[in-house]
């Protein structure tokens, strides 16, 4: 049974993405900053194939000891707007230096990246810089490694769609982005966890 250490997969990705790897007989490390597993996914596992690990994001040690034992590393770990100490470049780049490292060490075989559309260092915006240079230190200092650029994730507990679409219920008008000219490729949250699946 391999082992595959889940960083980020409490979340809204992972929700959908932890049923679809315990459905192939995965062994799960989840990784977050909590001590205790969301309800959502305290039934979906039994404490065979779900190992929850409290760990800090900042704190080296705490990662190499969270993809001890790994044979596959899955980072969902990401942020859409910046607030205090929670900022693209420590969340999207410190974060992922020190995660990297820890995998090189302990000889993880795979690292899965789940990037953004339109990352890239030249980008226009601090997050797609700040994504573009995850990809960058992925690709620089790790030879086994998939990276997947969604662009705005949907599906059950998403918080954009469905927001925007509580908005539609209840404002008589809606803004539209860059003139109504703003294009959207929205992928089904399933669609990514089947994706990420086959990467494994």
């Amino acid at each position: 049974m391999k082992t595959i250490t889940i960083f980020g997969g409490t979340g809204f990705i992972g929700s959908h993405l932890i049923p679809v790897l315990l459905a192939k007989n995965y062994r799960l490390k989840l990784v977050s900053r909590e001590a205790k597993l969301p309800s959502k996914l305290q039934q979906v596992g039994t404490n065979e194939q779900i190992i929850q690990i409290k760990a800090s994001f900042n704190d080296f040690h705490s990662i190499v000891e969270a993809v001890t034992g790994a044979d596959i590393v899955i980072n969902l770990i990401g942020i859409l707007n910046e607030q205090g100490s929670q900022t693209f470049e420590s969340i999207h780049i410190e974060i992922i230096k020190k995660l990297v490292e820890a995998c090189k060490s302990q000889n993880v075989k795979r690292l899965i990246h789940i990037s953004a559309l339109g990352a890239n260092i030249h980008a226009n915006s601090k997050y797609l810089q700040s994504k573009g240079r995850a990809e960058q230190i992925i690709s620089e200092n790790f030879l086994q490694y998939t990276i997947l650029k969604p662009s705005l994730v949907y599906g059950p507990g998403d918080i954009s769609i469905n927001s925007f679409a509580q908005m539609m219920l209840k404002a008589p008008i809606l803004p539209l982005f860059l003139n109504g000219e703003a294009i959207f490729q929205p992928v089904y949250v399933k669609d990514l966890a089947n994706a990420i699946l086959f990467s494994v």
